[in-house]
């Protein structure tokens, strides 16, 4: 595909696409459908989206295109809102182990081209990497899954949001909610990458999941393969076939083996490995409408171990009660441990 430039309205495009970046952890159903329409209005969408993205998620990218006489020509052309943003970015985002080709190509597109276009420069066709972003979301109760482009298998659980942008280069999905999990076509040339609120997990095939059991903790389980887990300091751990690690900024990171029991492709089940409890209400939710009190705050942190069926919530919780020693009392509208 062939993409012609034409300086200031392509700016106002990557302006546009870093302003749908840092509503995306936020958007409603409304709003992932006027983004998706977005993305659908024009091929270059999609293409600075996937720029944007790319850019903010990888500091060593980011702080490679900060640096230097690049910098220092492209600050003065693009927009101040926009450098700020992503200037402030820098110190936001986790660095990346592999910083992919196709996206510092891309990135010099983005900048160095209106740079270029400013002077009355003829740059010619530019050639822009090949990407396909989409976004996938399910709703209380539902489940869905998909085959993506590279065949790869990918199953979403109640109530998920995840953002998938695939280039000549790499294979990169965010997590923005829920949990999802994937059975990876092998492909040693592109990786296979899960993002979730700055914890990744890179593959090239295997078959894992990952849940973003909250704002800032994020579980990987690893059925078959290896799986490699960076937290947000960078720093690196292997996950078995057979094993689970967990990424909590309080407990920090955690770790173990799954049970002979444990089947991730069955969503009926939620397997807990010492997982607080405001943890297993927090996915039960997804599954019921009926809400959960809790009438000692303190019980919210117990950690629980065992297999609960998120399609029986009332059976889940009379199991919770029966461990943590407590009642459960039915109300109108929903359930109370007290």
């Amino acid at each position: 595909m062939t993409v012609h430039m034409t300086g200031t309205d392509d700016m106002d495009v990557f302006e546009q696409a870093a302003d749908w970046f840092d509503r995306s952890s936020a958007l409603d159903s409304a709003g992932l459908a006027e983004f998706q329409a977005w993305l659908d209005a024009d091929s270059s969408h999609a293409e600075a989206y996937a720029v944007v993205r790319q850019t903010m998620s990888d500091p060593a990218l980011l702080d490679a295109a900060l640096q230097g006489e690049f910098a220092a020509q492209a600050a003065p052309i693009v927009r101040p809102g926009l450098w700020g943003r992503i200037q402030s970015g820098l110190a936001d985002w986790v660095s990346a182990t592999w910083v992919a080709p196709a996206a510092v190509a891309a990135l010099c597109v983005a900048i160095a081209v209106p740079v270029a276009l400013q002077r009355g420069e003829d740059v010619g066709p530019v050639v822009a990497p090949r990407i396909e972003a989409s976004l996938y979301s399910t709703r209380q109760g539902e489940r869905a899954s998909h085959e993506l482009a590279d065949a790869t298998r990918m199953d979403l659980g109640a109530q998920t949001r995840l953002e998938v942008a695939y280039s000549d280069a790499a294979r990169d999905i965010r997590l923005l909610d829920g949990r999802a999990l994937f059975d990876v076509t092998s492909d040693p040339a592109r990786r296979f990458t899960v993002e979730a609120n700055g914890v990744r997990a890179t593959a090239l095939g295997t078959i894992f999941s990952v849940d973003r059991l909250a704002a800032d903790v994020v579980e990987v389980r690893v059925s078959e393969g290896v799986v490699r887990v960076d937290d947000r300091a960078g720093r690196a751990h292997m996950a078995l076939a057979g094993e689970w690690v967990r990424v909590d900024p309080i407990l920090g990171l955690q770790r173990g083996r799954l049970g002979g029991q444990q089947d991730l492709t069955d969503w009926r089940w939620l397997d807990a490995d010492n997982l607080a409890l405001r943890h297993i209400l927090s996915r039960l939710a997804d599954y019921t409408d009926r809400p959960v009190r809790v009438a000692d705050p303190a019980l919210l942190d117990q950690p629980l171990s065992g297999r609960y069926p998120l399609n029986e919530p009332e059976e889940t919780l009379r199991f919770v009660a029966s461990i943590l020693d407590v009642d459960l009392v039915e109300t109108d509208e929903g359930w109370e441990l007290q």
